[in-house]
This record gives structure tokens, C-alpha cells and sequence, in this order.
């Protein structure tokens, strides 16, 4: 398979970005680190605070890389995502470890929706933006290349000194500001350096908002939940480390599935574009949410070392929706509104992610994260259910 670059400097940097954004060194032991210095319980709040700040920057942030540029916007988003990592790394403590997550949180609030807008402008630049689906399979695919790698290496890092996931986290971020500074701001959205006003601030917010409510886009609002939501807060939280407890994984087991989960979902995402020749956006994701309850479901069944399995499937049925929404969404897009309106589609699909932390380290304590797994999966089947019957018209719902 070629790489589809389409000779653009741009996406280049994009896949290296992609790369640098997913290498998580600490996925399959940052628990164990972080319980050196606090309990379940407190894990779960700083997730949950952690995480709804970070929601409640998705679109600002976005509406300032429509403002200012996708260029200055990331520099900003490697620079607080490294920063905060290593105030976390260093940290030793409960408060300063707190602070440097919001720092970092901050960070990738910034990243979210910029990248994918300035691949998508780059392309649309050269017009090639009708490839864009094969970019973002292929980048959603190296990140997790990334993430499954440096989760291997980081367990064996781990073992020589437990800091040190951490601090190859943090340097990866540092590492990504030369790429940054490489990036052509793209000819249409060029116009969007010269200045930023607080009014025009504002004005852009309710853009991704309205955009988001527009008829064409609505049909994939339960999507963002079922999908995006569902694995951002198994993979992204405090659930997936104790989901791995309660199975009995320890740091070395976890790092070994995470691995491999990573691995399987490479293939699962550059399915997308292959998959779309068959059938509908909507069906397909329709399909995939109903894929997404039975795997939850699974994780709610106490079924010893095979709940590697469905710890596996969720990051592989995830790799394929999330890419296959953004695609969806970017198609619908605007460029004036790309930026704001894909952080606000990540605002969205972080809302779970950030409600759930304190109930999830209260079940860690107790041993009980089987009933949680059990709750969503039933909300997700509902959502899917519903959302089919709401928009069950042939403009909507069809095969290709």
C-alpha cells in the first residue's frame, strides 16, 4: 500500500505529528505510577476535572485555530502538552501532578480538530480533497502503529524506573515542535493569520456549534456517543487500566494487550475507505455502534484472561468510527468552519469521558467496574436503536 502523501509537505507533517500526538509510553503503566502518589478515588476526580476542562477548551481552542491559523495553534498545543506532562512526570505529588494535567489537557484540546484541518486544507489546496478519507485511515492507522509501539516500550521502561513512560512522553511532544514549524499554512486558510478580535472569537464558537446542528450533520451526533465517546473513555481514562485490575492484568499483561490491541486496530482503520464503497455513512456507523454495545457487554462478563478480547475490539471497532465521522463531518465542513467545528465534535465525544472518572475510581476501590461496563453497554444499544428509528428515511439510511 503507497502512502498517500500526494507530494504535500503538509501531510507529511501531519503523519509525523499523528506519530509524535500517540506515542503513549505510559498507557499500560501510568496507574500503577500515579498510585504512588494518590488512591483510586483521587484518580477518578483529577480524571473527571482533568477531563471536562479539557472539554470545556475543545471549542474555544477551535475557533482560534480558524482565527490565528492551524500553525500557531499546534506550536502552542506541543509546547502546553509537554510542559504539563513533565509538571505531571516530576510532580510527586498529588496538587502540582493535578495542575500539570490540566496544563497538558489544555494542549490537546488545542490539537484536536487543527491537525485534521490543516491535512483537509492542504488537500482541498491541491485539490485532493476528495482523498481525504484514505489520509485520515492512514493517519488514524500510524498513530496507533505509534501508540502500540511506544506502549511495548514503555512497559519495558517501565520496568527500569517508573518515571521514565513518562518522561518519553513528554520529550515526544518536544520532539514535534521543528515538524511544527515546517507547516505551510494552507492557501485558504492563509487569511486567518492576520489578526484575531475577541467579537470574531466569540462569533466562530457558535459556528461549530450551529454547524454541528445542521441537518446534514445531526444524523451523526449519536455516533460522536456511541463511538468516539465509548472508546475515548475506555482507552483515554481511568476505565481501561481498571477494567485490566479487575481481569487481574498487571503492568506487564496490560502493556502486552494494549499492544496488540493497537496492532489489530491498524488493520480495522485502514478498512474505512473500503468499507464506504459498500454501504452508507450512516449504515456503516449504525453498524459499528451495535458492534460497539455487544463488546461493552462483554466487558461486563467476568471471564478471566479471555477479557483480552473485548478489551481488544473496543480500540478496533473504535479505530474504524471515529475516522469514518471525521470524514463525514469534513465532507459537510466548510474550511472557514473545519477547525471549529471538529473540536466540537471532539467537545462531544470527550463529554463521557469527562462525567465518568469519579464512578469508575469509586468502583476501582471496590471491585465493581463490571457493572459500569454492563450500564453502557445498554446506553449505547438504546442510542443506536433510537437514532435508526429517528432518521429511518432512505435520504439518510442506504447501502452504496
Amino acid at each position: 500500500m503507497s502512502i498517500p502523501t500526494f507530494g504535500n509537505r503538509n501531510i507529511i507533517i501531519f503523519y509525523i505529528l499523528t506519530v509524535l500526538k500517540n506515542a503513549w509510553f505510559i498507557t499500560g503503566n501510568w496507574i500503577f505510577f500515579w498510585s504512588l502518589y494518590m488512591t483510586y478515588g483521587q484518580m477518578g476526580i483529577l480524571d473527571t476535572i482533568g477531563f471536562l476542562f479539557g472539554m470545556l477548551m475543545e471549542i474555544p481552542t477551535g475557533g482560534l485555530a480558524d482565527i490565528i491559523g492551524r500553525k500557531r495553534t499546534l506550536l502552542v498545543s506541543f509546547l502546553l502538552s509537554g510542559m504539563g506532562i513533565f509538571v505531571m512526570t516530576f510532580g510527586h505529588a498529588y496538587a502540582p501532578m493535578f495542575a500539570g494535567f490540566l496544563i497538558a489537557q489544555l494542549g490537546w484540546a488545542l490539537y484536536s480538530g487543527s491537525a485534521e484541518a490543516m491535512a483537509f486544507d492542504s488537500l482541498v489546496e491541491i485539490d485532493e480533497d476528495s482523498h481525504f478519507d484514505r489520509v485520515i485511515s492512514f493517519g488514524t492507522a500510524l498513530g496507533v502503529v505509534a501508540t502500540s509501539a511506544t506502549i511495548l516500550v514503555g512497559t519495558w521502561l517501565y520496568k527500569l524506573s517508573p518515571p521514565l513512560p513518562h518522561i518519553a512522553w513528554g520529550m515526544a511532544s518536544i520532539v514535534a515542535l521543528p515538524f511544527v514549524f515546517a507547516i505551510k499554512e494552507p492557501g485558504v486558510r492563509r487569511d486567518a493569520t492576520l489578526g484575531f478580535s475577541m467579537r470574531q472569537y466569540l462569533h466562530q464558537m457558535s459556528l461549530g456549534a450551529k454547524r454541528l446542528m445542521s441537518s446534514s450533520l445531526v444524523p451523526y451526533i449519536a455516533f460522536i456517543f456511541t463511538l468516539s465517546g465509548a472508546m475515548y473513555m475506555f482507552t483515554e481514562s481511568l476505565t481501561r487500566p481498571a477494567v485490566s485490575l479487575e481481569l487481574g492484568f498487571g503492568p506487564t499483561a496490560q502493556g502486552v494487550i494494549f499492544t496488540v490491541a493497537g496492532l489489530v486496530a491498524v488493520a480495522t482503520s485502514l478498512s474505512v475507505p473500503y468499507l464506504r464503497k459498500f454501504m452508507s455513512d450512516f449504515v456503516g456507523l449504525s453498524l459499528l455502534s451495535m458492534t460497539m454495545a455487544a463488546v461493552w457487554l462483554l466487558l461486563s462478563v467476568k471471564i478471566g484472561v479471555w477479557g483480552a478480547i473485548p478489551i481488544v475490539l473496543v480500540t478496533a471497532v473504535g479505530s474504524i468510527g471515529v475516522p469514518w465521522i471525521s470524514i463525514a463531518i469534513n465532507n459537510e465542513t466548510p474550511a472557514s468552519q473545519r477547525a471549529t467545528t471538529l473540536s466540537t465534535v471532539s467537545f462531544v465525544a470527550f463529554i463521557p469521558t469527562a462525567l465518568v472518572g469519579v464512578l469508575v475510581g469509586h468502583l476501582a476501590q471496590h471491585g465493581h467496574v463490571r457493572y459500569f461496563t454492563f450500564a453502557v453497554a445498554c446506553v449505547i444499544f438504546l442510542l443506536t436503536v433510537v437514532n435508526m428509528l429517528r432518521f429511518n428515511t432512505s435520504s439518510v439510511i442506504s447501502w452504496q
